[in-house]
């Protein structure tokens, strides 16, 4: 037996400045034979009043898609739930990491601060070993020239 049956395809809904100005259905109408389809054609876009006007259920199309704008806006908050948790999360480990990064800075400026005293230090016990050096040399010298002195006088003696 041949069949023609129509039902809903598309629910559109128009916005203009955040407000809804229109709404349009477009229908599926299929022609099939014993349960076997034999074609299918989408209809243009017509006014919701019209669909109202041939008797179509509109009323279960609002509770559908009250229903799926429910789910979709519920998803939505699952969804934004999630970034917000992530971005407290990197969040956390951007200042974790930045607060290492301010160890690790003065930390560095610690350590160049110890080497930079430990040069100088190095510097200075440096010049007093060669102030020390140059102080044996000279007393060296001078009791070489005092034992030299001695000899010469006992010599002349």
């Amino acid at each position: 037996m041949l069949t023609k049956t129509t039902q809903p395809y598309e629910f559109l809904i128009r916005w203009t400045d955040g407000k809804i100005s229109g709404a349009h259905i477009k229908f599926l109408e299929t022609v099939s034979e014993d349960g076997v389809t034999l074609a299918q054609k989408e209809t243009s876009a017509e006014p919701v009043e019209l669909a109202i006007e041939v008797g179509f259920p509109m009323a279960d199309v609002w509770a559908m898609v009250s229903a799926g704008a429910a789910q979709v806006g519920q998803q939505a908050l699952t969804d934004i739930a999630g970034a917000n948790a992530k971005k407290l999360e990197a969040e956390a480990t951007e200042a974790t990491a930045l607060a290492a990064k301010e160890a690790a800075t003065k930390a560095e400026a610690e350590a160049k601060a110890a080497a930079d005293a430990a040069e100088k230090e190095n510097a200075r016990l440096a010049q007093a070993l060669a102030v020390a050096e140059a102080a044996a040399k000279a007393a060296a010298d001078k009791q070489a020239f005092d034992d030299a002195v001695a000899a010469a006088v006992r010599e002349a003696a």
